[in-house]
């Protein structure tokens, strides 16, 4: 067992000790959800590995331990260990550190910790997996090559850091990568898997003490070793403005600009924070404003202030526009910064800035989660467990003259580097192609509270929260809408924030800005809702502007003229990753006549009809035919909101009739049918899909069966098992990407399975695929495999239902979809209880006639088999 060297932080909720190996552990008390989160974190990332910098070998050698047995256990038992415990485990590397981390239920604790400590010192580090994780990793990059967002950054990074190690892709280059050897990353790991490198951190409904005593007990074997050398150089200024582009098959162009900035933690770091969050955060930010809603250049625009306690960082202003307005886009801005001279910060921007900073950072410690990894890299980056605590205090200390000071001394007028990611020239864009069962934890209760106009509230009470969240939920949304109305109900979510009867967008926008909250809108495929999230303090002086927000928006056709580019734009984009592109293909391919083979966005042609008009009277006829499900979740006076919230809608009764849900069509029984799509001969990634007609959300005696075999196959949270251990595992190392991607609608929704390979091994995949759906099916699991999948169920939901956010938009929604309060619970009751031969039954039923679907740029070697007929699409 180790022994305490000294302590850093000692009371009822947190305990923080260094032990004699020089591990720094830390124990923290959270008790939203009987859960407990376990988070390692080692000191190895990208840019400090020296002399294999730029190969990536931190990126691997995480690949190599966590998918390779540890201590006395193989890959497979490793998997099916952490399929028990829920699925909830992972790892990731960034640019400073590697982090092995997991959530499971608390009594699991000491089995979480004894898995990640075997990660940490016990990895088996073998050959054969070297090699295949090598090759996987090569595959990642051959994506990576595919998706615009990472191809802007990688370009970014490398403008910004020219020549240091930031500059350097976390995955690697691809000729440094492929030199390295199996000795190289057994030199990596011995250098970093060290105490002095390394903090451990527990947080959940447990003991700190007990907690403590967990960790000392499994992290006892760390060798000591040596502290990582962590002196970076410093990166070279931007003596004058730096460019790049790179050319893709994408409709519009993405840029960042970056500006150079100081260090966490430095005197300037939270001023600069500020004015990041003044310039691009939310409808009310200057920029935002400017660019979006009055001159209508961008379709989107967002900003970041990224600071590294190991190297100065930079602020970010990231746009998407329309390649005729490039000029204007880069004048613009460059306007805007220059205004800040002649027209300086002012103390209401400061102050609501502020205020957003804060909700930020507190909403981090909603979820066990969240509060381990703040604490954790708190005291990685700048040895301060309390730094968010003391960044906090620092906020409100910063006035418009420090956010004044530091635009001058960063931004204005100084050089900056752009990158940009824009279409390919015209003459060569591609052309669109026609062709053990444990108990289930019990769910905390929630109480219906009638109006006088006899709609019920929900409301969920959290103590220790200082969040509140209020979502009211109608049905609706893609289930609703008719071919020529396809995406009126995501349009009509978009503006109805954007005025109502007695405030402007901007007074809106302003209102919730200077809380630092958040109110937003969206529609789904069977529902619409609107909601926000404040501190439980200012709910009462946020509910009235929700209100009349909810019954009384403007629709105003100037408001939509500057929404409606950036949804067309959406719309033009949407096959640009190989992922969105296979399951748009496949819903048009599985759902046959249903609206759920539509997409949320709509068409070029539906969107451009759309007038406000017609979006006013969207709104009317749904929101003025239904009572809202309101649900509210925090720590907020019961009492009071409720007479708030009866004299705000008390006489809200509907003025219309219900409008008729769309007929069911029920699924008729058919042979396999395949649908290939080629894609653009340059895209590196083959996408397969597998699915079959699924339930729809009332069907309660098959829906814990279906989410159970689901689960077996592909996961729940996250992606887990049997396809993932086929396809991801092994020594065929199939695909790099592996997912459930079933769903369930007022209308019967479907159960699906998707993939992502290298082109050549499509066939291969499906063929691997099919072979666990058909083991599956036929019922060849047993009753641990079975308990696996229900641990994964009850981790997710545990895990998803934690902060006041999720809360409210669960109670709200299961009531717009004629769910009871308490399904959440009532289902899990029932994955707890079904038995093996309801799976079974259900299994065999539903896993027939199964929809393929092959996304892939080589569609003529498509080869799976005389078993599947070649279909047509259905226009």
């Amino acid at each position: 067992m180790l022994k305490e060297a000294y302590r850093l932080a000692d009371d009822s909720h947190r305990r923080i000790c260094v032990f004699n190996n020089g591990l720094t552990a830390i124990a923290l008390h959270h008790d939203a959800a009987p859960l407990v989160a376990a988070r390692v974190y080692v000191r190895a990332g990208s840019v400090f590995e020296g002399k294999y910098l730029g190969s990536g070998i931190s990126h691997l050698l995480e690949h190599l331990v966590t998918c390779d047995g540890a201590g006395d256990r193989n890959e497979a038992d490793l998997l099916r260990i952490a399929d028990e415990m829920g699925g909830l485990m992972n790892a990731y590397t960034s640019v400073d550190h590697l982090c092995y981390h997991g959530t499971a239920p608390v009594e699991q604790m000491d089995r979480l910790m004894g898995v990640l400590a075997d990660y940490t010192i016990r990895p088996h580090l073998s050959t054969a997996v070297f090699e295949r994780e090598l090759g996987v990793v090569q595959r990642e990059l051959e994506r990576d090559r595919d998706d615009p967002d990472v191809q802007l950054e990688e370009i970014a990074g490398e403008l910004a850091y020219r020549g240091h190690p930031l500059a350097q892709p976390i995955i690697g280059q691809r000729s440094l990568l492929t030199a390295l050897t199996h000795g190289d990353l057994i030199d990596w790991y011995r250098c970093t898997h060290g105490g002095e490198n390394t903090i451990v951190v527990i947080a959940g409904a447990v003991d700190p003490n007990e907690a403590m005593t967990c960790m000392a007990k499994y992290m006892s074997d760390l060798p000591r070793g040596t502290p990582l050398d962590t002196r970076l150089p410093e990166p070279s200024p931007f003596f004058h403005p730096r460019r790049a582009t790179k050319h893709m098959q994408v409709e519009s162009i993405s840029s960042t600009l970056q500006w150079r900035t100081v260090r966490e933690g430095a005197p300037d770091d939270v001023a600069l924070d500020v004015l990041s969050t003044i310039l691009t955060d939310g409808d009310d930010a200057r920029l935002t404003r400017a660019l979006r809603w009055d001159a209508g250049l961008v379709f989107d625009i967002g900003g970041t202030h990224d600071s590294n306690w190991h190297t100065p960082g930079v602020l970010s202003i990231s746009t998407q526009f329309d390649e005729s307005k490039a000029d204007d886009v880069n004048h613009a801005i460059e306007q805007q910064t220059a205004l800040l001279q002649s027209n300086p910060v002012t103390v209401e921007e400061v102050a609501r800035a502020v205020q957003k900073l804060k909700l930020s950072v507190l909403s981090y410690r909603q979820t066990a989660e969240g509060l381990a990894s703040q604490v954790a890299e708190d005291l990685l980056a700048l040895h301060d467990p309390n730094y968010s605590q003391r960044y906090l205090s620092d906020l409100q200390r910063i006035d418009a003259k420090i956010v004044q000071t530091a635009a001058n001394t960063y931004l204005i007028g100084k050089p900056n580097a752009e990158a940009r990611v824009v279409p390919m020239p015209t003459r060569t864009r591609r052309s669109k192609n026609k062709r053990q069962t444990t108990e289930t934890p019990k769910v905390p209760s929630t109480c219906l509270v009638p109006l006088r106009n006899g709609q019920d509230v929900c409301i969920r009470l959290i103590a220790n929260q200082p969040f509140a969240a209020v979502q009211v939920a109608f049905e609706g949304g893609l289930l609703h809408e008719t071919p020529s109305r396809n995406g009126w109900f995501n349009l009509m979510t978009q503006l109805w924030t954007r005025g109502s009867a007695n405030y402007s967008a901007d007074e809106i926008s302003e209102s919730f800005a200077r809380c630092g909250a958040s109110l937003g809108a969206s529609a789904g495929m069977n529902q619409f809702g609107l909601g926000f999230r404040a501190l439980a303090e200012d709910v009462e002086q946020l509910l009235p502007i929700w209100a009349d927000v909810l019954l009384r928006p403007t629709m105003a056709a100037a408001e939509l003229a500057k929404i409606k580019p950036t949804v067309l734009d959406a719309i033009a984009r949407q096959d640009e990753h190989w992922g969105a592109e296979l399951m748009r293909f496949a819903r048009q391919c599985l759902f046959g006549t249903s609206p759920y083979r539509r997409s949320r966005r709509g068409t070029t042609e539906t969107v451009t009809a759309a007038t406000a008009e017609d979006l006013l009277s969207l709104h009317g006829q749904f929101v003025g035919c239904q009572l809202g499900k309101i649900a509210v979740a925090g720590c907020v006076d019961r009492e009071r909101l409720v007479q708030q919230l009866d004299a705000l809608l008390g006489g809200w009764t509907p003025t219309s009739a219900p409008v008729k849900r769309p007929p069911r069509v029920e699924s008729v029984r058919r042979d396999d049918r395949l649908f290939v799509k080629a894609t653009s001969d340059d895209r590196e990634v083959a996408g397969v899909f597998i699915g079959f007609d699924g339930i729809d959300l009332h069907d309660v005696e098959r829906r814990a069966a279906v989410n159970l075999f689901e689960t077996m196959l592909a996961g729940y949270a996250l992606a887990g098992g049997r396809l993932y251990q086929r396809l991801r595992g092994g020594e065929d190392d199939l695909a790099y990407e592996v997912a459930g991607v079933g769903f369930s609608g007022l209308l019967p929704g479907m159960i699906g399975f998707s993939a992502g390979c290298q082109p050549e091994r499509a066939n291969e995949v499906y063929r691997a695929m099919r072979d666990e759906i058909e083991q599956v099916r036929a019922g060849a699991f047993d009753e641990s495999e079975l308990d696996r999948a229900r641990a994964m169920i009850r981790m997710g939901e545990l895990d998803q239902h934690q902060t006041a956010v999720d809360l409210a938009t669960r109670f709200a929604v299961d009531r717009a979809l004629g769910l009871d309060v308490d399904d959440l619970q009532r289902f899990l009751n029932e994955v707890a209880t079904v038995s093996p031969e309801s799976v079974r039954k259900v299994a065999a039923e539903m896993l027939t006639g199964a929809t393929v679907c092959i996304t892939t740029p080589l569609p003529d070697i498509v080869d799976l088999g005389s078993g599947l007929r070649r279909a047509s699409l259905i226009p």
